[in-house]
């Protein structure tokens, strides 16, 4: 029989990828895509990533078909812990920009990517810069992916904003 790792393929993966294939109603193409793109998430118990999809499923009202593409763009979100990163980032989502829960599932779905990155090191300190000068919250999440230089430099225009008066500019 096959080794894979530490792993018997037959008895032990084969009954842990028909899990997660049937879990989130995979083809074998999508299966094969999944394992290839993370393939952290095989040293996940099945618990765990079922637990995770549970949540995830419960907290944006996903259907079948929404948490599929959810996983598929994004498998790297198996491998994330929903109670200290993708749980507290979907709240800061919809608090920071006022979202019902369907437009937040909705804003999760367009760009899922959006949850690769962390709340305390890049989305919280970036809405305080906006906050600062005057920027509308929502260029956090269009430009997340920028550096810092290339975000500072987005920011920078909206302090030239926040130098007009009555809709004229006092600097030339």
């Amino acid at each position: 029989m096959p080794q894979v790792g530490q792993h018997n393929f037959d008895t032990s993966l084969k009954p842990y990828l028909d899990k997660v294939q049937r879990l989130f109603q995979l083809s074998d193409a999508q299966l094969r895509k999944l394992v290839l793109s993370s393939p952290h998430f095989l040293g996940l118990s099945y618990d765990n990533v079922e637990s995770k999809v549970v949540k995830l499923r419960n907290r944006l009202g996903l259907d079948d078909a929404q948490l599929t593409r959810l996983v598929l763009g994004l498998p790297s979100l198996l491998t994330y812990n929903y109670e200290t990163n993708v749980g507290p980032t979907l709240d800061f989502f919809q608090q920071e920009l006022g979202m019902s829960d369907a437009q937040l599932r909705d804003f999760v779905l367009w760009n899922s990517a959006r949850l690769c990155y962390s709340l305390e090191t890049r989305y919280k300190p970036r809405a305080e810069l906006c906050r600062a000068v005057g920027a509308p919250m929502i260029v956090v999440f269009d430009n997340i992916w920028k550096s810092d230089t290339n975000f500072e430099r987005v920011l920078s225009q909206y302090q030239k904003v926040d130098e007009t008066r009555d809709g004229f500019s006092i600097s030339s």
